[in-house]
């Protein structure tokens, strides 16, 4: 007897506070709106880095840049990694570095928090700002 109310109480313990089920099924109508708002976002990123690049550098204007997308990642509910590889070839010339934003959803809005780069002389502060206003 005393076992099967320790085995009770055990149970009571571990499983009520973490639901019967697991987490709750119900979609959160502010994630569906964060997904839809990245997924707007995401289809941009290629103009921006190009636009930007193009700014940063004067030797990359009328050359041929790519960005392909590595990797997009939820890092937490609200928050996301967005890795990009480029290349560049002007007259020649090539060169790559990879970059990774982080964004955090908050208020409708998709903010970058930070980034880290291989590379290190192009100002990517700049291409935050342009990620910040292309939200």
């Amino acid at each position: 007897m005393l076992k099967t109310r320790a085995l009770l109480l055990a149970i009571l313990l571990v499983v009520v506070p973490f639901g019967l089920f697991g987490a709750s099924s119900k979609a959160n109508p502010e994630s569906e709106q964060a997904k839809e708002k990245l997924d707007k976002l995401q289809k941009k990123f290629p103009q921006l880095i190009h636009k930007w690049a193009e700014q940063a550098e004067d030797k990359l204007k009328g050359g041929k840049l790519k960005s392909e997308l590595k990797m997009l990642r939820w890092i937490g509910p609200t928050e996301v990694k967005i890795t990009y590889a480029c290349s560049f070839d002007v007259e020649g010339i090539q060169g790559s570095w990879t970059m990774s934003f982080y964004l955090r959803y908050y208020d409708g809005k998709w903010t970058t928090t930070d980034f880290c780069t291989d590379h290190p002389n192009l100002p990517f502060a700049d291409l935050m700002l342009l990620i910040d206003q292309a939200e």
